[in-house]
């Protein structure tokens, strides 16, 4: 079996992710706008069927690293929703113990 080569979408995500990352700074009083639309992006990835713990993983890094060093402090209900967000990643079946 040969070695797994991304898709375009993964490739485009990967750029998404890639480029919050960079632009944290920028974005750090719109995380208010960033952060719903990385965790939608999360849920619709799971509801059309695309198990893959890779994808996952880097998503969640990148909300970890654009969130860092007290992004959320003044927005607690944001914080709230990532955390349940997360949460219902990690309940989804199939998510392997490796993302948990």
């Amino acid at each position: 079996m040969g070695a797994h080569t991304d898709t375009e979408a993964e490739k485009r995500l990967k750029l998404v992710l890639q480029s919050l990352v960079v632009l944290r700074p920028l974005l750090r009083d719109h995380l208010y706008l960033v952060v719903p639309a990385l965790i939608k992006l999360v849920d619709q990835m799971n509801d059309m069927g695309l198990a893959g713990a890779q994808w996952q993983k880097d998503t969640v890094r990148t909300l970890a690293q654009i969130c860092d060093r007290g992004a959320l402090a003044h927005s607690t209900s944001l914080g709230s929703r990532i955390t349940h967000s997360l949460r219902r990643l990690l309940d989804r079946d199939g998510n392997s113990i490796d993302l948990q």
